[in-house]
């Protein structure tokens, strides 16, 4: 099947990856994908299911997921160059004190979307770094599913929290160490809801809370947090992000 044809076929799902959310201090995500077989073929409402923390994932046909990387990008396989390198010269023998900060909250990043089509996943002009739209990402799988029909508010915040941790991968690939971020500016949020649904801030503060946590004071940012009647591929939030960095 054609690559762009296949941009357009929606496919069955049926793994799920269950989140470990509470600590003091937030959510931290530990993602553990699982085989599971879904009780339709090609949607599975999660909202009252038995595991109300789980998140519909998808693990797509070859034909589909050769798709969705064209049209997302997905993982070093996918890079086309060399690889960035990721160890600047003033950041040689020091350590990175966001990446202590992440050690603590037990967060380990995904790897990066690679962009495969005609655009970059960041751009820096000056001193701000422009990411654009990123997806809940659970490090292989994609979760899908509009929020307040498959997905409850609190699995929405959720991936909109993974979807931060995604956002900070593609920084740290770009600028070789967070630390030189120096504050999180704007965030916009997207929201696939279902009809009715009208808590657009509640799932978008997953990201924001994120941030905040990782960041501290400079992680506070304005914000717009809106629903969609759709986003690529039934993905739940997609959010994009503007940084001041060294």
């Amino acid at each position: 099947m054609p690559v762009l044809a296949a941009c357009h076929q929606y496919w069955s799902m049926p793994t799920t990856a269950s989140s470990r959310h509470a600590t003091s201090t937030g959510f931290v995500a530990s993602v553990t994908p699982s085989r599971r077989t879904c009780a339709t073929p090609n949607r599975r409402a999660l909202h009252g299911a038995e595991h109300p923390d789980e998140l519909r994932t998808g693990h797509p046909e070859p034909h589909l997921r050769d798709a969705i990387h064209f049209c997302f990008g997905r993982g070093s396989d996918l890079q086309v160059g060399h690889a960035r390198d990721c160890t600047s010269a003033g950041s040689v023998g020091r350590v990175s004190r966001i990446e202590d900060r992440l050690t603590e909250l037990g967060i380990e990043l995904p790897a990066p979307f690679a962009p495969v089509a005609n655009y970059l996943s960041c751009v820096q002009a000056g001193d701000l770094l422009f990411v654009g739209g990123h997806g809940p990402d659970t490090g292989g799988d994609i979760v899908l599913g509009k929020v307040g029909s498959d997905l409850s508010l609190e699995q929405g915040r959720e991936a909109a929290r993974l979807t931060a941790l995604s956002i900070l991968a593609t920084m740290r690939e770009e600028l070789g160490d967070l630390d030189r971020v120096r504050r999180i500016v704007k965030v916009l949020g997207m929201v696939n809801v279902a009809p009715g649904f009208n808590q657009t801030p509640a799932v978008i503060d997953g990201c924001s809370d994120l941030l905040v946590e990782v960041f501290g004071d400079a992680g506070r940012h304005t914000r717009s947090a809106v629903g969609m009647a759709a986003l690529p591929f039934e993905i739940p939030v997609e959010i994009e992000l503007i940084a001041q960095v060294d």
